[in-house]
């Protein structure tokens, strides 16, 4: 399958400063899975799938269909929302959040203290989602790396799973914009776990894969090393992954990013 240059399109906006989801909808009838290639932000069937008739048009598929997106970060595409920022303690001026595609990677640099930022692809899936990343930590300052699933169109609700670099620690949260208009952390807390070295590198590559589905959450990281397990109270059904990177007291913070998959099971 040929794979997908899509880009992080950063556009730094504060949005509160406070350190998640809409009713659930009823997900449309199963459909035949589909392989997708997302080429400039467009879907594309690939080798494999039904090709229409010569000279036919090609019928419409489903924002909600199951796909696979594959990003490499070789070039420019717009198939990410804008930035989201929860929080930041940017003072004067709006977060300093910087980025860069340099030899397939996405370089994300945080100049403020307690900012975290997020980005989300923008072609939902279907069911039970997984989101993996390879990515690689440029400093060895205190930062948080996110992987977030079952976010909803409005980005105000999602899963998410948190892996410490300093700390070696991995947290699942719930995040809930409500909780933020009434004046509490928005963040939910469902479950820590500690990592050990031979798991986890707090300073070198690491891959993980994010798996939701029927009120559990799975992380698998570095291809088995380390499997847990998180059951959630919620079912949330947003069908929106992406990613998301926090500074805390130590800067600057810089994270790279080598590839990001998101798949309909």
């Amino acid at each position: 399958m040929k794979r997908a240059a899509l880009i992080l399109v950063l556009i730094a906006s504060l949005a509160g400063s406070a350190c998640s989801r809409s009713a659930s909808l009823n997900p449309p009838p199963a459909q035949p899975a589909q392989t997708l290639t997302v080429i400039h932000g467009t879907a594309v069937e690939t080798p494999g799938t039904t090709q229409p008739a010569a000279g036919a048009t090609p019928p419409a598929l489903s924002s909600a269909s199951p796909v696979k997106i594959t990003e490499t970060f070789d070039e420019p595409d717009d198939a990410w929302s804008p930035l989201k920022i929860v929080t930041s303690q940017a003072a004067g001026h709006d977060p300093l959040v910087k980025t860069a595609l340099e030899n397939g990677r996405l370089r994300v640099s945080i100049q403020d203290k307690e900012t975290y930022v997020y980005q989300f692809l923008k072609t939902p899936v279907q069911g039970s989602a997984s989101i993996s990343a390879t990515y690689e930590y440029r400093t060895l300052q205190s930062s948080g790396v996110a992987l977030v699933c079952d976010a909803d169109p409005n980005f105000t609700a999602w899963y998410e799973i948190r892996l410490l670099g300093a700390e070696s620690k991995v947290d699942f949260y719930q995040y809930d914009q409500k909780l933020k208009a009434d004046g509490k952390n928005p963040y939910v807390l469902l479950g820590s776990a500690i990592l050990a070295a031979r798991e986890f590198s707090s300073a070198g590559v690491d891959t993980v894969r994010l798996s939701c589905s029927d009120r559990k959450l799975s992380l698998d990281l570095n291809q088995g090393a380390r499997v847990i397990t998180q059951t959630v109270s919620a079912d949330l059904k947003g069908g929106l992954g992406g990613i998301g990177v926090m500074s805390y007291n130590l800067l600057p913070v810089n994270i790279d990013f080598k590839t990001v998959s998101l798949q309909g099971q």
